[in-house]
């Protein structure tokens, strides 16, 4: 969702999303059940492009992003595809 908004309408939703403690865990879980899917390269074109602008524009998203690899890589079955999350520089 917030990968699909403006930067204004980005920001404007962030600051009501996070602000707000409980919804703040809550929207936290959704982001890291959307990145599992990236980091193990089974998205193709909208969904990964949608990621990467979404975690290129926010520290905090690749940071979780750069766990998420490492994880994959120590723990992972090896089905990261060329091109998906090896394209966002963490």
């Amino acid at each position: 969702m917030l990968g699909q908004l403006g930067e204004a309408e980005r920001d404007s939703e962030e600051e009501r999303l996070f602000g707000e403690r409980g919804v703040r865990g809550m929207a936290e879980a959704v982001e890291a059940e959307l990145m599992d899917p990236y980091v193990a390269g089974e998205l193709r074109g909208v969904e990964t492009t949608q990621r990467e602008s979404y975690m290129s524009a926010h520290p905090a998203a690749r940071t979780r992003l750069a766990l998420a690899q490492g994880l994959e890589r120590h723990f992972g079955v090896g089905r990261k595809s060329a091109g998906s999350a090896d394209s966002i520089r963490v």
